[in-house]
C-alpha cells in the first residue's frame, strides 16, 4: 500500500479521477503506517486540488477505526472548508489534544490557509494567514514542527505564482510565504533546502517586478552553494534566475555574463525532462528581452 501511495503522487494531477476512485477503494485497506501518507494524500488531492472536500469528509469519516491523530487535522480543514464550522472547532481540540496543543493549533489553522488559498478565496486567505504569524513563534525547539511549516509556505508560494490576477493579498501572501518558507527551512532543514528557499524567494520578487530585490535573493542562494559544496543543477536554475532579475534591472552585461554561466552548467545535463524544463525557463528570458 504505501508504494501505491508514493506512485498516487506521480499521477495526483495528471489522473484525478483515477485517483479518487482509488482513494476511497483504499481507505478500507490501510494499516497504521500507511494512514498518515493516505491522509496527507488525500486532502491534497480530493481538497485542495479538487475541491471535493464533501467527498474528502467522507472518506476520512469511514476511517474512524484508525487511531492517527493526523485524521482529525484532515477534519478539522475539510469540515470548515464545507461549513460545518463546530464540527471543524471539534476535530480541531481533538488534534490539539495529540501532543504540543499550541503548535498542533498553527498547523490546523496553516492547513486551512492553503486550503483557502487553492479554492481561491485569496483575500480570507491572507488575513487568516497575517493573523497566524502575528503569534506563530519564529523558532521552535521541534524540527517536525518547523519542517511542516517551511513546505507549507513553499506549497503557498509555489501555488500562487500560477495566480494570474494578482491582487494586493495575493502579492501580500506570495512574498510573506516564501519569506517564512526561507526562515524555517534555515532553522530545521540543510544547505540545500535553504538554497533552494532563496530561489523561491527570487522567483516570488521577480514575478512581482521587484527585480533589485530577486538579484540580491539569486546571489544570496548561489553564495550558499559556494559557501558548502556542489548542486549544478540548482545553481544553473538560480544563475538563470539571477540573469532575468539582472535583465529587468537594466543590467545587460551582468545578465549575458549569468545567463552564460548558466548555460554551460545545464549543457552538462543528461536527463531530457531536466534539460526541457531548463529551456521551458530560458524561454522566459528570451521573451522578456525582446523590445516591446
Amino acid at each position: 500500500m504505501n508504494q501505491k501511495i508514493l506512485d498516487g503522487w506521480n499521477y495526483h494531477d495528471t489522473e484525478t479521477e483515477r485517483l479518487t476512485a482509488e482513494l476511497k477503494e483504499w481507505a478500507g485497506e490501510l494499516t497504521c503506517d500507511d494512514t498518515l501518507p493516505f491522509l496527507k494524500l488525500a486532502i491534497h488531492t480530493l481538497g485542495e486540488h479538487q475541491g471535493r472536500w464533501h467527498e474528502l469528509n467522507e472518506v476520512v469519516e469511514s476511517m474512524n477505526h484508525h487511531d492517527q491523530a493526523y485524521r482529525h487535522a484532515v477534519l478539522a480543514v475539510s469540515y470548515f472548508m464545507t461549513d460545518r464550522g463546530l464540527q471543524a472547532q471539534s476535530e480541531e481540540l481533538s488534534y490539539m489534544k495529540s501532543g504540543d496543543s499550541l503548535l498542533a493549533y498553527f498547523e490546523v489553522k496553516l492547513l486551512m490557509v492553503r486550503a483557502l488559498v487553492f479554492s481561491g478565496q485569496y483575500p480570507s486567505a491572507n488575513e487568516l494567514y497575517q493573523s497566524v504569524f502575528s503569534v506563530i513563534p519564529a523558532d521552535s525547539a521541534q524540527p517536525d514542527f518547523l519542517r511542516q511549516i517551511a513546505i507549507i509556505c513553499n506549497t503557498l508560494a509555489n501555488e500562487l505564482m500560477s495566480v494570474a490576477d494578482r491582487t494586493d493579498s495575493v502579492r501580500e501572501l506570495m512574498k510573506a510565504s516564501a519569506f517564512h518558507s526561507l526562515m524555517y527551512w534555515s532553522q530545521c532543514g540543510n544547505w540545500v533546502n535553504r538554497e533552494r528557499a532563496f530561489y523561491q524567494l527570487s522567483l516570488v520578487h521577480l514575478e512581482l517586478g521587484e527585480a533589485g530585490q530577486a538579484v540580491e535573493f539569486a546571489q544570496e542562494g548561489i553564495h550558499v552553494i559556494e559557501a558548502n559544496g556542489n548542486e549544478p543543477v540548482d545553481e544553473a536554475f538560480l544563475r538563470l534566475v539571477l540573469a532575468r532579475a539582472f535583465l529587468k534591472s537594466g543590467r545587460s552585461g551582468e545578465a549575458e555574463q549569468a545567463l552564460s554561466q548558466a548555460d554551460q552548467l545545464a549543457s552538462q545535463w543528461q536527463d531530457d525532462s531536466l534539460t526541457d524544463w531548463y529551456q521551458e525557463e530560458r524561454t522566459k528570458l528570451e521573451m522578456e528581452a525582446q523590445p516591446a
